[in-house]
């Protein structure tokens, strides 16, 4: 019985094997004609087709990028910023522990007799929203348009179910109105 396959742990940029011996495939990459590891993981030689891949240990964890959709836990929330733990990356769960950063609304006015800005959400709700910028190693979120906000809340007063109401937040145990911006899916989507 002969053995096809090899195994053995590689660090990135590890020599591999000669191209002349074997060819790079997932994992891999090609310098001066030596096969190279791109990801620290396992290598695996396959001997009767001669190739080599690397397979990472972990998965590797997508970063959100602008014009993805995130959904996350919010964890704080103020008028002017809303800080969430992202849980969700394009309908994919992620364990990247990622805190994305939505900022309030410019377009308000301040003037005299305006009304005072509330947070679009509240503690602990489930927001949907997309990723706008990435700079400064800072994820900016928008909930602008009718698909992004709030899908999931519980009520703040008495940790009852909310329901979405007339556009806002009505609690099923209390009864108690609370303005949030709702998404149009809202009690439909989950983490």
């Amino acid at each position: 019985m002969t053995v096809t396959i090899k195994r053995r742990p590689s660090l990135p940029g590890e020599k591999l094997a000669v191209a002349e011996e074997f060819e790079g495939r997932d994992g891999t990459y090609l310098v001066e004609g030596v096969v190279r590891s791109q990801i620290m993981g396992e290598a695996i030689y396959e001997m009767a087709e001669r190739t080599i891949k690397v397979i990472a240990r972990r998965p590797i964890t997508k970063l959100p990028r602008p014009g993805d959709v995130v959904i996350g836990t919010v964890d704080t929330a103020t008028p002017n910023v809303v800080n969430l733990t992202i849980q969700n990356i394009n309908g994919n769960r992620t364990e990247g522990g990622f805190t994305g950063m939505l900022l309030a609304d410019t377009n308000t006015s301040s003037g005299r007799g305006s009304r005072r800005k509330k947070a679009p959400c509240k503690a602990s709700d489930v927001l949907k929203a997309t990723v706008v910028s990435d700079k400064n190693a800072i994820i900016h979120l928008s909930i602008s348009g009718e698909q992004y906000g709030v899908i999931q809340a519980s009520c703040s007063y008495c940790g009852g179910l909310v329901k979405a109401s007339h556009g806002q937040g009505e609690c099923t145990r209390c009864g108690s109105f609370e303005e949030r911006k709702l998404a149009a899916t809202y009690g439909e989507e989950s983490i």
